[in-house]
């Protein structure tokens, strides 16, 4: 929970200090493809899910990122399933790790046995899997549209 708060207090910091509108201002005059700043994004979840826990993650890049893929055309909704995909990759890489520790106890196996299947796993399955959810929204969207969330 204190974790959480500060996550809270740093994101209000940021977003009074106005850092959305220069994160905004700064990959836009940098990339001028909205392709190439969702896989910059990408990236940059996957390397903060790898040292971050995923509630801490969302609640400081939310506000930050928002309005920079409001710029670009990606519906918030949208958005949000790409950090999904993108920190659940990072929860499972080394160094932390978080999640693949946590269900290595939970199992009583060894890292050592666990991490050359998470791997494939990821490779094969999870990166796949985040490329698709990035870059085809009306996947994405399918099940919001169809319960009505979202027109």
């Amino acid at each position: 929970m204190v974790i959480l708060v500060f996550s809270f207090v740093a994101s209000r910091i940021f977003t009074l200090e106005r850092v959305p509108q220069q994160l905004t201002d700064v990959l836009l005059g940098t990339f001028d493809s909205p392709i190439l700043i969702l896989l910059m994004v990408n990236i940059f979840l996957i390397l903060l899910g790898m040292i971050m826990d995923d509630v801490s993650v969302i609640a400081i890049i939310s506000p930050l990122m928002v309005p920079v893929m409001a710029e670009i055309g990606v519906d918030a909704v949208h958005f949000a399933a790409i950090i999904g995909t993108s920190v659940v990759i990072g929860a499972n890489s080394p160094p932390m790790a978080p999640i693949l520790f946590m269900s290595c106890r939970v199992g009583g196996v060894t890292i050592s046995n666990v991490i050359k299947p998470a791997f494939y796993f990821m490779a094969f399955a999870a990166f796949p899997v985040m490329l698709v959810t990035t870059y085809w929204s009306p996947l994405a969207l399918f099940l919001p549209r169809a319960f009505g969330f979202i027109e």
